[in-house]
């Protein structure tokens, strides 16, 4: 990973690229949402996001 945005500072460049912020996932979220079928299906080797490595999806306006 070469740099690291907070949401705000995130927003306001893909503002400029006429982009919004449809989705945005914490870690927590992505654990949740994302892995909950394996981590079910795999309870001995369940795996989480990493911390500070959040999920976004953006959409052209």
């Amino acid at each position: 990973m070469q740099a690291s945005y907070s949401y705000p500072e995130l927003e306001q460049m893909l503002e400029e690229a006429d982009m919004l912020i449809y989705q945005h996932l914490t870690p927590v979220e992505i654990t949740g949402q994302l892995f909950h079928a394996y981590n079910d299906s795999q309870p001995a080797h369940k795996i989480t996001a990493f911390d500070n490595v959040n999920y976004c999806l953006a959409v052209k306006r």
